[in-house]
């Protein structure tokens, strides 16, 4: 990263001017950093992934709830097709 300290950025990812940010992400020569608004480069983001994990592990009473509700249709679903078939 010290060769990029004292560079232009070629152009800024974010444009956004909020009062609370504490400095910006900026491209240059391909690769992308992080720059406070000292003038220092904190990081640098070019191999940087975003992943969104979203986890939820339900309540094992709901869980119990869903599947005799899902098998008791199934079941009811059965008995309609075998009687009006």
């Amino acid at each position: 990263m010290s060769d990029l300290i004292g560079r232009k950025p070629k152009k800024t990812i974010c444009k956004k001017d909020v009062k609370r940010a504490m400095g910006r992400i900026e491209e240059m020569d391909g690769r992308r950093v992080y720059r406070q608004d000292d003038g220092e480069i904190t990081a640098d983001l070019t191999r940087f992934e975003e992943k969104l994990a979203v986890e939820h592990h339900g309540s094992p009473l709901y869980q119990r709830v869903f599947f005799l509700l899902v098998a008791l249709g199934v079941l009811y679903l059965g008995w309609l097709l075998i009687r009006f078939h």
